[in-house]
Order: C-alpha cells, then structure tokens, then sequence
C-alpha cells in the first residue's frame, strides 16, 4: 500500500492494528483505543479551520460503510456545505429545534402584518437573507452565540454599517422570537456581538443637498415642460417637506384648496402607526397642480407613460449631471429654516420628523398650521427671489 493516498486500509489491515490512529486517506481516519473496538472520523477544511466530524464506531460501521459515509462528506464541502452543521439540522429537525433561519422566517411572518404591503418589498429580510443566513443561517438557534454573530456580522460591520446595524436589530427581535416560543436561547448574545465589534469607523453618507442658496437658480430653469420637470419643481415648492415617494404618488383627492393631505400610508414609519401629514401650498406649488390638471388630469398629478405615478429612477437621472439627489432637497429646505430663524420644533415639523420622546409627541400634538402657512409662503418668495432675509413673524414656537 505504499505512495497510496487513498483507500490505504483494508478489513484484515484494521482487526490487526492497535490502538492509534490510522489513516484511510482523504480524510477519513480510524481512532482505536483498543483492539477491537475504534470510531471513525473524517477531517475537512471549513472556513481556514480543520474540524473533524465523527461517523460512527467500528466495527458497527463497516470500512465500506465509513467510506461511503466520508465520500457524501466531501461532496457537501465541495458544494459550500458545513457536513457537521447539516447533520445538526437534520437531527434538530427530527427534535424540533429550529435554525436561525426558522426563526427569522417565523420573526418575519409574526412582524409583517405591521411592515407596508405586508413586507412584500423584502426590506426587512434583505439584511439577514444577503449576510447573515448564507453563513449561519443553518446553525441551530440554541447554539448561536455572541463569537458566532461577531464573526459574522464584523465584514459588513466595517464596509456597510447602516445595513449591519439593521441586522443587528433583527436579530434581536429573532432571537427574542425564539425565547418567547420556549427555546433555550440567550437574548443577550445580540448586545454582547455589538459590544465586540466595536467602532466601526464607518462615515455615514447623507443624500447628496443643493446648499439653499442655490435653490432657487436651479428651481426656476425647471419650468413645466415634462413630467420629471414638473415633479423637482413641485418637490422643491413644497419645501420636500414630503419624501419622494409621497410626490411621485400625489393624487388630486389628497388636495383640498391649499391643504395637501398625505395618508399615513405613504409616510416614513410602521404600517398602522403613521398619521396622515398635511403640507400648506404656496402659490408656486398651486400653480404646478393647476399646470397638471390641464396637462394629465386623470387620478395622479405626476403619471408616467404608462398612466402610473413616475418612478423614482426618473428623478433621479434628471440629476444625474448634478452632485446632488432629489431627497436631498428636504435637507436644503431645512437648512433655509435655521438660516431664516424658523424654531426648532416648527422646523422638524414642517418635513414630518417627530420631535422628542413618547411621552413628549403625546401631549406635543400642535402641527403648527398656521406658522407652516408663513414659512411655505416665505419659502416660494425665496424660489422666486422675492424673499426677505429672514421670518419675522413665527419667533416664537407658541
């Protein structure tokens, strides 16, 4: 048997041999403490380590039988399949012990009935689907620890820490899932895994703002003449104090006069827990409605070709040319407020953030109407370079 790197044992080969270990080649191993009695293993390499997985004691499993056992093995690592992990789950699916990606599945399903369209644009699962089942999602959710996530989390950790940091969060809320339905896990292991990364040193990259000073020049060579010109110019004249998506969707029922109301539904936050947000329009962004209702009519002021709101994409590229992006407007809108004196509370409310804890935005109900009605039509002075330099009239927040 000698220069044989495979099949190197034979049956009368391993009755003789003592204790020690003897090598069958690829892997494969028989581990005798004595005469006649020695347990199989095989060794791979998985993830820069060598870990060994047991295949049961000869002589109940057979040279023939261990081998078969080793070569279905190999084949899994050579799919990208941890041998020992799969057989872990093949073992807690017959004792009933999910994986993480049971559990994260059974989190989505229980939590989606609150996520707009029912999750049905897969943004609170793309985190863990594209980095963190791939790698562990196999692995029985009472053996997920805080080393286990750490490792696992720390390379998206460095490059995308904002989708990193969503991960965690759900994982949290998974591993939670899996205590309240009585597994053995350990909530803790989430905090512990962010503590062990650490810093990321990750800078956060903001939608690219048109300083407000430049607003206007850029506002008023939009004109009416296409859709997309039509969306900037009334995204801008509103202040963006409604995100992109609420402009591209406006419809006529949600005006009335000078009152644009928005449905919750169409709002940053958790289904069922938005409220409706209404938005004052000024003179400009009345002029752009009328221009539309004689251009389009129909259910939507900004249809595309096909009848539909206009998508994203295409305001997007309208300002390609540019270093800025369309959201990045609300920013340039709240900057003009803190140059103009606008109060905090008014200004954070005028592009829908809420201000303050639970407890304050419960007795803090005021959404300023009246104020916001000055600071909108200061706002269109200001695109039209008739605007002051700053607000007199809404010093106070009261």
């Amino acid at each position: 048997m000698a220069g044989r790197t495979s099949n190197r044992l034979t049956n009368r080969g391993i009755k003789a041999a003592g204790p020690g270990r003897h090598l069958d080649g690829n892997g494969l191993f028989l581990l005798k403490r004595e005469q006649d009695r020695g347990f199989w293993h095989f060794r791979f390499s998985w993830d820069g380590k060598r870990p060994e997985m047991g295949l049961g004691a000869w002589p109940d499993v057979s040279l023939a039988a261990a081998r078969e056992a080793a070569a279905e093995a190999r084949d899994m690592v050579r799919k990208g399949i941890n041998p020992i992990q799969a057989r872990k789950k093949a073992e807690l699916a017959r004792q009933g012990v999910p994986t993480l990606e049971q559990i994260i599945n059974d989190t989505f399903e229980a939590r989606k009935a609150g996520l707009r369209k029912d999750g049905e644009s897969g943004r609170w699962l793309s985190p863990l689907k594209l980095h963190v089942i791939p790698k562990i999602g196999n692995v029985p959710v009472t053996d997920i620890d805080q080393n286990l996530l750490a490792d696992t989390l720390r390379p998206l950790w460095q490059k995308q820490n904002p989708t990193a940091v969503k991960a965690i969060g759900r994982l949290k809320l998974a591993m939670e899932h899996a205590l309240d339905r009585g597994y053995d896990v350990n909530v803790g292991v989430v905090a512990s895994a962010r503590r062990l990364l650490g810093e990321s040193g990750h800078m956060v990259k903001h939608h690219p703002a048109m300083p407000w000073q430049e607003v206007p020049a850029f506002y008023q060579s939009l004109g009416a003449g296409s859709t997309v010109r039509r969306v900037l110019s009334f995204m801008i004249a509103v202040g963006a104090a409604a995100r992109t998506m609420p402009v591209r969707f406006a419809r006529y029922d949600q005006i009335n006069g000078d009152e644009w109301k928005i449905p919750g539904e169409m709002m940053k936050g958790r289904r069922g827990k938005t409220i409706d947000f209404r938005i004052p329009l000024n003179d400009e962004a009345l002029k752009i409605i009328e221009i539309c209702q004689n251009l389009t009519g129909g259910e939507w002021l900004f249809p595309g070709p096909r009848g539909k709101p206009i998508t994203d994409v295409m305001t997007s590229r309208f300002m390609l040319d540019t270093p800025y992006r369309p959201h990045g407007f609300r920013s340039s809108f709240r900057e003009w407020m803190a140059a103009t004196g606008v109060p905090f509370e008014i200004a954070e409310t005028a592009i829908a953030h809420r201000v303050g804890n639970k407890i304050t935005q419960a007795y803090l109900r005021d959404d300023y109407w009246e104020k916001r009605k000055v600071i909108m039509h200061d706002w269109a002075n200001h695109l039209t370079g008739q605007g002051g330099a700053e607000i007199i009239e809404i010093k106070d927040a009261r």
